[in-house]
């Protein structure tokens, strides 16, 4: 796996941006599989950033893309009207924290800190784990 972190985390971006995009709007979809679908994927990416080694991998744009993708799946209010959606933003709070935590600290800030998403997490109060770890890391 070591080489291939940033096809890999590419590839499931795809899916978690296909299924926001297409399935979640699709009515005739039962909600159940995609809940299915979301829990497997952040299931994988959840273990790719247990491995600190793996974690570190993981280029600026990537992360990047990841960290947006993840924080607009949890302001889909969509989301909170499925059954287990809940549980499905639960799980994405705790990727997006091992995701600061075990990724490189330079790659993760400056994915953040660039386009103006540290803005956005402030003004939306969306992802104050970001915020806060960016201003312990630039006041240290």
């Amino acid at each position: 796996m070591s080489g291939h972190i940033d096809q890999f985390l590419i590839a499931t971006f795809m899916q978690l941006r296909l299924i926001y995009s297409t399935h979640m709007a699709d009515e005739r979809l039962d909600k159940r599989d995609i809940i299915k679908l979301y829990s497997c994927i952040i299931g994988n990416m959840l273990s790719l950033f247990s491995m600190e080694s793996l974690a570190r991998e993981a280029s600026m744009g990537v992360l990047k893309d990841l960290m947006h993708g993840v924080i607009i799946l949890m302001l889909d209010d969509r989301m909170e009207d499925i059954e287990d959606g809940r549980q499905v933003i639960r799980s994405v709070n705790m990727l997006v924290t091992r995701v600061l935590e075990k990724s490189d600290q330079t790659n993760m800030i400056r994915s953040v800190c660039r386009d103006g998403n540290i803005g956005v997490c402030v003004r939306l109060s969306v992802c104050p784990c970001i915020c806060l770890s960016v201003r312990v890391l630039v006041c240290v």
